[in-house]
């Protein structure tokens, strides 16, 4: 196991150094997923989102992804990669009552900038999806 690579007779998984992605692909190199190593765990008192993402800690048998939370004092995701799978450990310090966990993914709060893009690529795809077929075809 290199810093953020682990390869085993059955897969491949390497993390990008800042978190957010860990490609698994089989052992001679073809894509298999695009993971995101986060989870957002919920509590009563409100939605978790992701401030920043820490870089990944290599550790015994995986990776530790932590990150920062607006509902928990530190929440991350543990990776532990076997022989044959991978199991994601995600997990959070702090007061709180968990109503929902959502793996493999991350809610962050969205700044100005990044909301309208959001709300024009939509606009745009919903445009494009209103064109008959024969329009769409050209494009």
């Amino acid at each position: 196991m290199s810093h953020l690579v682990v390869e085993t007779p059955a897969y491949r998984l390497e993390l990008r150094p800042d978190g957010l992605l860990a490609e698994l692909s089989a052992p001679d190199g073809t894509p298999l997923a695009a993971l995101r190593p986060l989870a957002a765990i919920d509590t009563v008192a409100g939605l978790d989102e992701t401030l920043a993402v820490e870089q990944p800690e290599p550790v015994e048998g995986g990776f530790v992804v932590g990150r920062r939370s607006t509902v928990w004092e530190r929440a991350g995701m543990t990776l532990v990669c076997g022989d044959e799978s991978i199991e994601l450990r995600p997990w959070v310090a702090g007061r709180g009552t968990i109503t929902d966990v959502h793996l493999l993914g991350v809610r962050k709060p969205l700044a100005v900038g990044e909301l309208l893009a959001i709300v024009h690529d939509v606009h745009a795809e919903a445009e494009y999806r209103r064109q008959p077929p024969e329009l769409q075809a050209r494009e």
